[in-house]
């Protein structure tokens, strides 16, 4: 889960690279989440001292968390097969 996780961060991070725009998606990322999942990675990616570090807690107390990532994972998978099937 948290590799999924922190690979999701990673796939907001090129989005916002490439410079496309979703409404959808736009608005998702809006929430503070986003800026927690950012936080949640480096602290899954990167050695920990302590196992329950403050990032991961941080992240994981929000009590929307799991939905919020479902949803951004759905409509990060809906957005790249409409580009794929408008061929770009």
């Amino acid at each position: 889960m948290s590799f999924w996780y922190s690979t999701l961060y990673v796939v907001i991070e090129g989005y916002g690279q490439l410079s496309v725009s979703d409404p959808r998606i736009d608005e998702l990322l809006k929430s503070p989440n986003t800026d927690l999942l950012r936080r949640y990675r480096n602290g899954v990616c990167h050695y920990q001292k302590e196992y329950f570090d403050q990032r991961y807690m941080d992240f994981m107390g929000q009590p929307d968390t799991p939905q919020w990532i479902r949803t951004v994972n759905s409509e990060f998978g809906r957005f790249l097969l409409q580009r794929l099937n408008a061929g770009r």
